[in-house]
């Protein structure tokens, strides 16, 4: 049972403390202790207070207290004194764990308080000291119980806060599920292993693990609450082909075990590779640099363009994004990781799609592509896609294009157009983009260099061709400037006469005007033949 007082005698015997230590709000309580008689006493419990002769006190704030005694009677020293220390009063922690019909586990985890006394139903019954294993307890009838813990100090006021749960008995089940693992490196085959799972609360599990079908060893015993759980340092061979985790329930009461099903998964060095998938892809005008991060360590990239020599950029993450690149010029990354005990260390080599184009003439481009590279071992589509930059969702694609593949622009995809090379791992729902090419639809008419009407249905009239929306006029020059036609229809076509004669061969000066869909107004002039066979 519990001592109902720790006495304390000040330093010169004078007075005495019934408790030295205790908790928030803490009332100490002072004994006179010396022989003067009937005198004056008066004691001051704190710094700012007042000499005051009850010998009693109420402390409500944590902190080391110095009481001191004065006494009205001339002997030296006239002064005696002792310390008193209050604390903070936080609720015990505990877990309460089934075990067999009426029978429950109490396990005291707290660190805080040096003992404990556990109540049931309001009864007090067990005292257990700090870093006890946990006592079991069985109810005469099952239904719904409370269980108490209250925290003591060794010497200490039994003034200290309790904590209380509820517990219904029930029968141990295990119904305990692992959904989902998911492994990290942290140093050769030292990983941290994060369980995702579904539990009950009130049950003791113990978490095991074993390697291609080998023997079950514990990782984990205790309660199962928050998902996921991280078990840090568990030792697995990355050699290893397949690791199965088990949840079993426990009863800490008699040491049954209820099994749970296995989790198995077949893993592979990849598993853990440091760098696996590793990628480059263009973001706007920006790479971004993207891997698999399976292991805790010292990621580093570093960057070449167009074989310049590798420079060191920075230390990375999965997601990073270079943003000191130019979209005209090709890059290539080396990425490197260093394991926490410089054991493991790997090296690969990514770069983005990349795409060069040389004009061929007004909105016609020869366009050159050089393909991703990376360690993704998917085979990949390749497709050019044309965008309309004021509408993204009107676009132009071709897949597997050729290399060099000749493209015009058509007018319908916009007045500024992004070319880019799309590489695509449908399989792993992964789309790479090269560097960005815009242009800008150039608005012109198609003239023919040269046409012959000579009645045999072929080039019979200068046909014209080209994006006109409104306020078209062509007119048409001999060369000596003399109009020779004129018209304000773009399907008005030329015939070769002129004043109902047959217009001489040789050269002809045209200009046509003329405005696109967006209003603008565009003026085109040039040349052409009049052949006659």
């Amino acid at each position: 049972m519990l001592s109902l007082s720790a006495q304390t005698i000040s330093n010169g015997g004078r007075f005495s403390a019934d408790y030295q230590l205790g908790c928030v709000p803490f009332t100490v309580h002072l004994t006179p202790q010396d022989t003067f008689g009937n005198i004056t006493r008066v004691y001051t419990y704190e710094n700012s207070l007042t000499e005051k002769a009850d010998t009693f006190h109420t402390y409500t704030m944590p902190g080391v207290y110095t009481i001191v005694q004065s006494v009205g009677v001339d002997v030296s020293p006239k002064e005696d004194s002792i310390v008193i220390e209050v604390v903070e009063s936080p609720e015990p922690s505990f877990q309460i764990f089934a075990c067999e019909p009426n029978d429950i586990f109490v396990f005291v985890d707290d660190q805080y308080y040096d003992y404990f006394e556990i109540s049931y139903d309001g009864n007090p019954t067990d005292t257990v000291p700090k870093g006890n294993a946990g006592i079991s307890h069985s109810f005469a009838n099952s239904g719904t119980h409370s269980v108490t813990v209250e925290g003591f100090f060794d010497n200490g006021a039994p003034n200290c806060n309790t904590a209380t749960s509820f517990v219904s008995i029930a029968p141990l089940v295990n119904n305990a599920v692992i959904n989902q693992i998911d492994y990290e490196l942290i140093c050769a085959d030292n990983l941290t292993v994060t369980l995702d799972f579904t539990a009950a609360i009130g049950v003791r599990y113990s978490i095991n693990k074993n390697e291609d079908n080998g023997l079950f060893e514990e990782v984990f015993s205790g309660g199962l609450t928050n998902s996921p759980l991280v078990l840090q340092n568990i030792a697995i061979d990355t050699n290893s082909t397949e690791v199965c985790f088990q949840i079993d329930a426990l009863s800490p009461c008699s040491g049954a075990v209820i099994s749970g099903t296995p989790f198995c998964q077949s893993i592979s060095t990849e598993s853990f590779s440091a760098l696996s998938q590793a990628y480059a892809t263009y973001i706007t005008s920006d790479i971004q640099i993207n891997f698999t991060q399976n292991s805790i360590g010292t990621y580093e990239a570093l960057r070449q363009r167009e074989n310049e020599g590798f420079l060191t950029i920075d230390t990375i993450f999965d997601g990073f994004i270079d943003r000191s690149v130019s979209p005209s010029r090709a890059y290539q990354y080396q990425l490197n990781f260093q394991d926490t005990c410089n054991s493991i260390s790997e090296s690969v080599l990514i770069a983005p799609p990349h795409l060069i184009d040389n004009a061929l003439g007004p909105n016609r481009y020869e366009l050159f592509w050089v393909a991703p590279e990376n360690n993704i071992t998917t085979p990949p589509l390749h497709r050019l896609v044309v965008r309309d930059l004021s509408d993204t969702t009107n676009t132009l694609v071709i897949s597997n294009p050729a290399s060099p593949q000749e493209l015009g622009l058509e007018e319908s995809y916009g007045r500024l157009q992004e070319i880019r090379l799309e590489t695509v791992y449908s399989d792993l729902g992964i789309n790479l983009l090269s560097n960005p090419i815009v242009k800008r639809y150039e608005y012109s008419v198609f003239v023919p260099s040269a046409f012959s009407p000579d009645g045999d249905d072929l080039n019979d009239v200068l046909e014209i061709f080209g994006p006109i929306e409104s306020d078209f006029q062509m007119r048409i020059f001999n060369r000596w400037g003399k109009e020779v036609f004129r018209s304000t229809s773009a399907t008005n076509f030329w015939d070769g006469t002129f004043e109902g004669e047959k217009a001489p061969e040789g050269g002809y000066v045209y200009t046509v005007d003329f405005s696109n869909r967006f209003g603008e107004k565009f003026k085109q002039q040039g040349s052409f033949a009049l052949i006659r066979k």
